[in-house]
């Protein structure tokens, strides 16, 4: 019979040794992994994957063979671990350069990207809150958050009292110490923070300017402008009025061809001339010579050529009635207008052209250039309007008789009875 106390001892024993083997084999596992971890830890240390590959052979070589398997594992998963911390600490380097949140919904990230490039955009013209960037300047590179920090603490610190380094270029004050040809292109900026203050800008250097030329211009300048200012204002009254009366004068020889021109349509139409036949059917009228020097000016000023005299347009004038009874009659009325409107076309279209060498601008010789370049012209519109004038009056009036100092007589025109006279010619 065993012993009892024998079958204990001999439990004893063998839970013991058990327990001991038990803790071998954790012993030797805790090793195994504390090696692992050691060389696992070396290389992460790198950042490199390659590294971490070339570990394998040594993980194994130092791991028994049954826990080999499961150090394969483990380096696979700190691998993938690394990877993805690398590819977020990528991102999130990305993300910080590009100005937006790590992780944000796109629609912010991209609102924040707008903001960063605002900001940006603005700090060039010392606005946005931020310290102007320098042209050359270097933007700082990522920097860890405790860094950062600090840099941030201690740069307001450096920056007070810091001389200004020989060289160095001041920042330009926006928008004051800006030209106005800089002004005029930032007129069209993306941002109103600087579009807006642009525009302000020259609108107040331009009223400053206008003030101060105002304020010391010379009274002969001041008169010299508004002379070429009504000047201008007459050229463009005379080319309208032209344009509307050659509308009534197409009308009319319209109405002539026809054959259906009436009293009441050639009076009608002689007054929109500013030719009342009723007031020229009766030259001994106040009416008559009030028309007459009105109409004497306004050739004159057309043609101021001085080919054609007052005696020539009072003498034309009078032919208007008995020319207006006959389709020659009124032809020759209406060829003599429409030279005059030619004239005030001929004025406008040098006008124009002026204006736009001038950039819009009205020049102060504005009156020469107009009389130098249309010059050449006007004295041709001027020789037909006379020539047909001429022809008007001598059609119209019967010649006197008169004789030369030989005795011969002579067939003189009115018109020109008075050079008649001072050849030598006499009445009998």
């Amino acid at each position: 019979m065993v012993n009892p106390s024998f079958n204990i001892g001999q439990q004893i024993g063998a839970f013991q040794a058990k327990n001991m083997r038990e803790n071998e084999i954790k012993g030797r596992e805790s090793q195994d992994v504390n090696a692992i971890e050691q060389i696992l830890a070396e290389a992460q240390a790198t950042n490199d994957p390659k590294v971490l590959q070339n570990t394998m052979g040594k993980i194994l070589s130092q791991v028994s063979p049954e826990r080999q398997p499961q150090a394969v594992k483990m380096i696979e998963n700190m691998m993938q671990n690394i990877d993805a911390k690398q590819k977020e600490a990528q991102g999130r380097q990305t993300a910080e350069q590009a100005g937006y949140t790590y992780g944000a919904p796109s629609a912010v990230q991209a609102q924040e990207v707008k903001n960063r490039d605002k900001q940006q955009y603005l700090q060039q013209y010392g606005l946005g809150g931020g310290v102007p960037q320098q042209q050359g300047q270097m933007q700082d590179q990522p920097m860890g958050g405790q860094a950062k920090s600090e840099q941030m603490q201690q740069q307001p610190n450096q920056m007070q009292g810091m001389p200004q380094q020989q060289g160095q270029q001041q920042q330009k004050r926006f928008p004051q110490d800006y030209s106005d040809q800089e002004l005029i292109s930032l007129q069209g900026a993306p941002y109103r923070e600087i579009s807006e203050p642009a525009k302000a800008a020259l609108q107040q250097r331009q009223a400053e300017a206008k003030a101060a030329k105002s304020a010391f211009e010379p009274e002969s300048e001041k008169l010299e402008a508004k002379r070429v200012s009504e000047l201008a204002t007459e050229v463009e009254k005379e080319y309208k009025a032209a344009a509307t009366e050659e509308l009534r004068l197409d009308r009319m020889v319209k109405l002539d061809k026809e054959g259906n021109v009436s009293s009441g349509a050639l009076i009608k139409v002689m007054d929109t001339l500013g030719l009342p036949i009723g007031v020229l059917s009766n030259p001994s009228t106040e009416e008559f010579r009030k028309l007459e020097t009105d109409f004497i000016r306004d050739v004159s000023k057309v043609f101021p050529g001085g080919r054609i005299t007052n005696y020539e347009i009072q003498s034309y004038m009078r032919t208007i009635p008995s020319l207006m009874n006959s389709p020659e009659g009124r032809k020759e009325i209406i060829r003599n207008r429409k030279l005059m409107n030619e004239a005030k076309k001929v004025r406008y279209e040098e006008y124009k052209q002026i204006l736009k060498e001038n950039n819009g601008r009205k020049p102060p010789n504005l009156g020469l250039l107009l009389d130098e370049r249309t010059q050449d012209k006007l004295l041709d519109i001027e020789d037909r309007f006379v020539e047909g004038i001429e022809k008007n009056i001598e059609k119209s009036q019967v010649p006197l008789r008169m004789y030369d100092p030989q005795g011969n007589a002579l067939a003189i025109p009115p018109k020109d009875v008075e050079r008649a006279l001072k050849a030598g010619a006499r009445f009998q």
